[in-house]
């Protein structure tokens, strides 16, 4: 399977250690220069209140309510993998009043399994980046399983013995379905386990937590949030600044697709650029607030910013990898 290897962008972490004084100090200059915003604000977000893209959204909120002296409100419209909300902002006026919080996982997969009349990239500018959802492979730890050799041992050992494993997901097509699947793909295991399709991530973290089924793909967050679960490896380049004792699948010398998803601020194609502008230099801002990072570390991330170049880039290169996860993934499915 040819999956796109991506490279490592740079990014700033936690409190911005060694130039966070320097960078609020110059965040603020370009925030004084700014124009915008002169009326309340409005932040979309594709799910509903409490959850961790919710949570993050409103933290930032806050935080961009007190640098720019504006109203950031946050609107919840959930349902269909966040289609709804992002096709609501899409037809909003493109004056930098309407923005996006995405998860981008599940927000982009939704366009790559169907045709829904748009693109992610074509329709959404990346304004900046504030953290990354991390998905991981995790098992109930009654299994004993501990490492990817280990678990695709277990998945071998089992499809040979006449059986199958069962690894729950928040849906077919979601994010943490293809992720898992794309490893699976990866590892020749695709056809050696039976999927179990959930109502979202919560009820199969639930299963997991139950026995119900033998392993599922998660946000690592969710891993640590019970001492039940174990992190068998993350499926990404870099481990998670906040949860940075789960070694990596690439570490471990295990095939996988590179599934961290930004979690971003993002506003519709047709945006003034001095508007991306003044929300970029904004979000820095908060992105150095102690007490952000302080809110942020307690929901379980680490604040990883990066510019709206360098995560429009890093998303072009995301997409190219979940395109040819996709594509195989969907190629297996048919021959099974």
């Amino acid at each position: 399977m040819a999956i796109a290897k991506l490279l490592k962008m740079p990014f700033l972490i936690g409190g911005i250690a060694l130039t966070a004084s320097v960078a609020a100090v110059t965040s603020a200059a370009a925030q004084d220069a700014c124009s915008y915003p002169e009326q309340p604000v409005s932040i979309i977000v594709g799910y509903s209140p409490g959850g961790g893209t919710d949570t993050i959204a409103r933290l930032l909120a806050n935080g961009l309510t007190e640098v720019t002296g504006q109203p950031f409100n946050v609107v919840n419209k959930p349902g269909g993998a966040q289609v709804p909300a992002m096709k609501f902002v899409m037809d909003a006026e493109k004056d930098g009043y309407t923005l996006e919080f995405f998860s981008t996982g599940s927000a982009v997969m939704a366009t790559l399994l169907r045709d829904q009349g748009f693109t992610f990239m074509e329709e959404f500018k990346p304004v900046a980046n504030v953290a990354i959802s991390t998905s991981v492979l995790a098992v109930n730890k009654s299994s004993g399983v501990t490492t990817g050799e280990e678990m695709i041992a277990w998945i071998k050992e089992t499809y040979e013995s006449g059986s199958k494993l069962r690894y729950g997901h928040a849906g077919r097509g979601s994010s943490s379905h293809i992720a898992i699947a794309a490893w699976l793909e990866a590892n020749d295991l695709y056809g050696m386990v039976q999927d179990v399709p959930f109502d979202g991530s919560g009820p199969a973290r639930a299963a997991l937590i139950g026995e119900q089924v033998d392993f599922t793909g998660m946000n690592i967050a969710n891993v640590e949030k019970d001492e039940v679960l174990h992190g068998v490896g993350t499926l990404s380049e870099t481990r998670d600044p906040a949860v940075d004792h789960v070694p990596t699948m690439k570490e471990q010398g295990i095939p996988y697709v590179d599934m961290d998803g930004p979690l971003l601020l993002a506003a519709p194609t047709g945006t003034p650029q001095e508007v991306i502008d003044c929300l970029e230099a904004s979000v820095k801002q908060v992105s150095g607030m102690p007490s952000f990072v302080e809110a942020m570390n307690k929901a379980g991330f680490a604040v990883i910013y990066q510019d709206s170049q360098t995560i429009t880039n890093r998303m072009a290169g995301l997409i190219d990898g979940w395109k040819a996860a996709v594509d195989s993934v969907l190629a297996s499915a048919r021959s099974n």
